[in-house]
């Protein structure tokens, strides 16, 4: 059932036996730090996107704004990244 699912995904034989492959021949504790590492830079790259969407949220004015953003935001005639209610 799981190689049908994979194949209607557009896996070929070819790309099963190399995740095959991989999964036999690399090192389980190589491939559990990489899931790791990966799962937590995910989880920081959510909170740092979060964070932004919180400051340009709760931004009234452009007081302590860099001068390219500023610029950035001239140019384009609004406010990068403001999510409206």
């Amino acid at each position: 059932m799981q190689h049908q699912l994979m194949l209607d995904f557009g896996f070929d034989g070819f790309d099963l036996n190399e995740l095959l492959t991989l999964w036999v021949e690399t090192d389980k504790v190589l491939l559990i730090v990489t899931l790791i590492v990966s799962l937590l830079h995910t989880v920081f790259e959510w909170l740092a996107f979060s964070s932004d969407i919180q400051f340009w949220r709760q931004k009234k004015d452009m007081t302590g704004v860099s001068v390219r953003t500023l610029w950035y935001i001239d140019s384009k005639g609004n406010r990068p990244f403001v999510f409206t209610r």
